[in-house]
């Protein structure tokens, strides 16, 4: 079978898949390694190898960015200092004890190679994590930290891999250039994705034709992570940069139908990447076993794969439970500003550290050799541990997660409810007063006038085209469309208040976004 022809059966196995992980109760992402799995044992079934290539440059940029772009940057500003120990202090962490424990148990595994080894598999993934915790109501607080250091972690990963693989090259390492190179590359990746970022707002305002704008939307993460990556910096932050930087600015200046269009292309787009990078991670279980009966015992296998994932699965509650505690004793102030929090919080932090493709990609990226001809060492064997790291923490943690979620009793407490009232006695307030500064032409606006304010005081903003429809042609329906170029109106000041809310952090983000869609809505029906 060519390639053409493997895409559309991976497509129509995901089609076969997720009304089957829906009806199981499992997260898409565990659904989908697992059936994965299942195939790659099955005879007949085509052989489908993952381009490490491939996951960098096609599947990567686009789901780091639309994570990012709906990720709210005040409260990843405002835990900006959790993230940064998880994304950055965890990962290197990781990356140090992962090396020193596989040069323990591996005979002949060079230090240097056991570092690669940490690095590839130091960074929980981003899509993994939102895959098995978007089911479960964690407070909110959890659920920004666990998505911001997903984002920012697989730059340092991947930094710290490039670290790794130079010593093992050359046999030398510099901590001081290494820390120099990581604050440029980091520093440099969030430069370009915020120029990016302002570049395609500055474009997408100007822009009116709704093709067009979808088509730059779809570029925006290639056009962040390219440039990036080719000038030597991080291209995953410069994607994470440039979703942030357009998410907080970006819809305000976007019609109804863009926003609409836009919610429904990326949702399609985002379904489709993370099932097929999940179900081509199952796939590569036979060519990856293939690569290392012949060189290592079963049983050495087993031992290895054992060793590593326990490792893996333990430094992160390691690194949490200690450091956390330890950040109040060593910040002065920091205890009053920010309490400890509860020992189940930190659990469910220890419990979420999910690998997933970017592991595996990285992987089966390392060349064959090292400069100067050199066999790489143990490539085969940091591959296969690689996927048993990604599928233990996938399968393991992935389907005890939510269990754990539910024996600690961590949910989100409150609820949206008082804001969101809050948030539409606001626009109800708004589109009146819009509706009284609003000059009438004829009697029919002034009809239509009364007609409106009874609406939106009785239901706060939404009007009943129905009722709009049972009144007829001639003068009853002159004032239907009176009363809808009014709602029009009323619609664009309510909206307008929705974003002086966001900016003025009135209402969470979470009450804001359902408001403007139901705007969105609204306006898209009276339009129509």
């Amino acid at each position: 079978m060519n390639d053409i022809e493997n895409l559309l059966l991976l497509l129509a196995v995901l089609a076969v898949l997720a009304p089957l992980t829906r009806w199981l109760h499992v997260a898409q992402p565990i659904g989908f390694v697992l059936g994965g799995l299942i195939l790659s044992l099955m005879p007949g079934f085509p052989r489908v190898m993952l381009d490490p290539e491939l996951v960098f440059l096609l599947f990567l940029p686009p789901l780091l960015y639309i994570q990012s772009f709906f990720t709210s940057w005040r409260h990843f500003k405002r835990e900006l200092r959790p993230i940064t120990f998880l994304a950055v202090g965890l990962v290197l962490f990781t990356t140090v004890g992962i090396g020193y424990l596989a040069h323990a148990i591996i005979p002949g595994l060079p230090l240097a190679a056991g570092f690669v080894l940490g690095a590839i598999v130091s960074s929980p993934d981003a899509v993994a994590v939102a895959g098995v915790a978007q089911q479960l109501r964690l407070p909110h607080r959890l659920v920004t930290i666990l998505e911001g250091e997903s984002l920012v972690n697989d730059a340092t990963s991947l930094v710290a891999l490039s670290f790794a693989l130079g010593a093992l090259a050359s046999g030398q390492f510099s901590l001081s250039s290494a820390a120099l190179r990581f604050v440029v590359v980091a520093a440099g990746g969030v430069g370009v994705g915020c120029n990016v970022g302002w570049l395609m707002l500055a474009l997408r305002r100007r822009i009116k034709d709704e093709s067009l704008s979808l088509l730059l939307s779809l570029l925006s993460p290639y056009a962040a992570y390219l440039p990036a990556d080719r000038l030597g910096f991080s291209g995953v932050l410069s994607a994470v940069s440039a979703g942030l930087f357009l998410g907080w600015r970006l819809p305000r200046h976007l019609t109804y139908s863009m926003r609409l269009q836009g919610a429904a292309l990326w949702r399609m787009i985002e379904f489709i990447l993370n099932g097929l990078i999940f179900l081509l991670i199952g796939l590569q279980l036979r060519t990856v076993l293939a690569q290392v009966h012949e060189r290592y015992h079963p049983w050495q296998l087993v031992e290895f794969a054992v060793v590593i994932c326990l490792g893996v699965i333990l430094l992160r509650p390691l690194w949490i439970f200690l450091v956390v505690p330890l950040q109040r004793v060593l910040i002065p102030g920091l205890q009053r500003r920010d309490p400890l929090p509860p020992l189940s919080y930190q659990a469910v932090l220890s419990w979420s550290g999910i690998r997933g493709v970017v592991s595996l990609a990285a992987a089966l990226g390392l060349e064959q050799s090292l400069e100067g001809g050199r066999p790489f060492p143990s490539r085969e064997l940091i591959i296969y541990l690689t996927f048993c790291v990604i599928l233990s923490t996938l399968v393991l943690q992935g389907l005890t997660f939510p269990w754990l979620v539910r024996r600690l009793g961590v949910r989100e407490t409150t609820t949206h409810h008082a804001a969101e009232r809050t948030a539409r006695h606001k626009l109800a307030k708004v589109a009146l007063a819009t509706l009284d500064a609003h000059p009438t032409i004829d009697d029919g606006e002034v009809s239509g006038k009364e007609v409106l304010r009874a609406a939106i005081q009785l239901r706060l903003q939404e009007v009943e085209d129905e009722e709009m429809a049972s009144l007829g042609w001639s003068r009853r329906q002159e004032l239907a469309l009176a009363t809808r170029r009014l709602r029009l109106a009323t619609l664009a000041a309510e909206r307008e208040e929705l974003f002086r809310q966001r900016l003025a952090d009135e209402s969470p983000d979470a009450v804001l976004l359902k408001l403007q869609q139901e705007i969105d809505f609204e306006e898209a029906r009276l339009r129509s």
